[in-house]
């Protein structure tokens, strides 16, 4: 994987040149060192390593003492132990001088290199992450002489779909290597662990010659310990940050520092822990990388300080400044709406999830009871609209068309019964002609809602079969458009013909009465759709879904 490096970094110790090797945290630094030690003992160069340790570093002459160097009894200060370094060093013999993890040295152990660095020329090779500080005694090891610079970068999909090959010993598909590149960043650890344990947990399964994914997701809990070490180094405050950003998603730099402060955020970006973006319309936008750290803060349901993070960044954004609505153009309106599902998408899905389908099942029980006590027409519309989105109980919407009493009803409950009854017939597998029966039937006992039910069955034949074509209005016809269904209908009618301007005419008009008023805010955001107006759409329907959650709370506390 890094033969390319490797033989760089020979070349440059051959001519006598150091070589500083730096990369983000599992960037392969350790693994390239190895790889060039291998390669220098075969030649028979003599090696002196110095490994740094993150326990070690508040412990005097750590690392040099790992060296196990000859001192006389009562020398053991930094020119004793400098002394004897450099006396190994000038045996005859080429020699180089290795420093893996020089940020977790000693402050005595830089001390000794540095003594020992002014008095040879030996070349250095030593590894060091690329971000963050670097103190005055690194410095004065590694800024002697000449210094070569190699830095390791992420992997790139070739790279990702070989290492992932070596690891499972076969390839995996497209979709496989993209994911993993995507949680990964490129990091070779995270690339190399994710791999491991997603096949250790079923997430990945050999299908004939190569592997691929069960599911959605690749996070499982065998990844714990690696975030972990990854994220050993940072301070109280850049986890919580990481945490709270999890929470928020992909969000404007504005808005993070309402919940993060400043200087934390640039701390997290300087270690390579936030990548942010030029977003044109909005500024700069930020997200967490690479996007595993995000799943590892999600995946921690027993967080106590969950809720009181969640509870932050809510109180925080409502102080956050809106653009007045006259002023804001289409980018910002979809940064707004898409920034809303983020905030709702940081809680627990499958816990959303369920509170809504329990809401759907609990309105379903209330108003069929409701119906069971008085089977007016209107407790039938009632419980038949909840079906209109939600899983159909087969045999109770049967029962209620076949029960229901109509006398006296609200024509439009009495036409939504007819239609719902209709729909049910092609459900059930009747087949279209027993919906146009029905439909008929209505047509003939309701002389005056005769028009609404043709409507109604033009849909049903367009969408079961041929779409009839377009009949160009008289010019007596076009001062009148229809009104209600029929307009809806005809207007989906263009929608199927690609016709989306003339659908756009239609829906938006607001009409109150409509038998189903969820169809209108339907066909007008797949008009946008179709007319090219992608961003419009996406903020009408992310808008109109926004409207949901309020009404639905608002019928259920009416319900109880």
């Amino acid at each position: 994987m890094f033969d390319s490096e490797v033989q760089r970094i020979l070349d440059f110790v051959g001519r006598g040149i150091s070589v500083r090797i730096i990369g983000a945290p599992g960037s392969g630094r350790t693994t390239v060192l190895q790889n060039v030690v291998a390669n220098l003992e075969k030649t028979g160069i003599a090696i002196h390593l110095v490994s740094g340790l993150r326990t070690h570093r508040s412990i005097p002459y750590a690392a040099i003492k790992s060296l196990g160097l000859e001192l006389r009894p009562g020398r053991s200060g930094v020119m004793d132990m400098a002394d004897a370094l450099s006396s190994q060093i000038s045996k005859p013999g080429k020699h180089v001088l290795i420093v893996d993890d020089i940020h977790l040295l000693d402050i005595e152990s830089l001390a000794v290199l540095e003594s020992v660095r002014r008095r040879s020329d030996c070349p250095l090779i030593v590894t060091a992450p690329d971000s963050g500080s670097i103190s005055r005694g690194q410095l004065a090891v590694m800024n002697s002489g000449r210094e070569a610079l190699l830095q390791l970068n992420p992997l790139h999909f070739e790279q990702v779909h070989t290492l992932v090959t070596q690891v499972l010993g076969a390839a995996a598909d497209a979709d496989t290597t993209a994911r993993i590149l995507t949680k990964s960043g490129g990091n070779p650890r995270l690339i190399v662990r994710i791999t491991e344990t997603a096949a250790l947990s079923d997430l990945l399964v050999m299908r004939g010659r190569q592997w691929q994914m069960t599911g959605d997701s690749l996070w499982n809990e065998h990844l714990r310990g690696t975030l972990e070490e990854l994220l050993a180094d940072l301070e109280p405050e850049e986890v919580t940050a990481l945490h709270t950003m999890a929470i928020l998603g992909t969000a404007r730099v504005d808005v993070l520092q309402k919940v993060v402060q400043p200087d934390v955020l640039e701390g997290l970006e300087r270690r390579g822990f936030l990548s942010v973006m030029d977003d044109h319309h909005n500024g700069p936008i930020a997200a967490i990388s690479p996007p595993v750290i995000a799943d590892y803060f999600r995946g921690q349901k027993t967080l106590r300080d969950r809720h009181l993070l969640r509870n932050k960044i809510a109180g925080a954004l409502e102080g956050v400044p809106q653009t007045a609505q006259g002023n804001s153009t289409t980018a910002d309106c979809l940064s707004r709406v898409l920034g809303s599902l983020r905030l709702e998408k940081g809680n627990d899905d499958a816990v959303t999830a369920r509170h809504f389908h329990d809401h759907s099942a609990g309105r379903e029980r209330t108003r069929y009871e409701r119906w069971q006590a008085n089977k007016s027409a209107t407790n039938a519309a009632a419980l038949l609209r909840v079906y209109w989105g939600a899983p159909v109980n087969v045999m109770r919407a049967t029962r209620v068309c076949q029960e229901t009493s109509t006398l006296n009803g609200d024509p439009n409950d009495v036409l939504f019964l007819a239609i719902t009854k209709a729909f049910l017939a092609i459900y059930s597998g009747q087949g279209v002609s027993a919906a146009v029966d029905i439909l008929n039937g209505f047509a003939e006992q309701n002389p005056e809602q005769a028009s609404t039910a043709e409507a109604a069955i033009l849909f049903i034949n367009a969408s079961h079969g041929r779409i009839p074509p377009s009949v160009e209005p008289s010019a007596e016809g076009s001062e009148h458009e229809p009104l209600g269904l029929e307009g809806l209908v005809k207007s989906l009618l263009e929608l199927y013909r690609f016709q989306p301007g003339k659908v756009l005419d239609v829906t938006e008009k607001a009409e109150d009465d409509d038998a189903f008023p969820h169809l209108r805010p339907f066909l007008h955001g797949f008009a946008l759709f179709a007319a090219g107006r992608i961003e419009d759409s996406l903020v009408f329907a992310l808008d109109w879904r926004a409207e949901g959650p309020p009404k639905s709370r608002s019928v259920r506390s009416r319900g109880q």
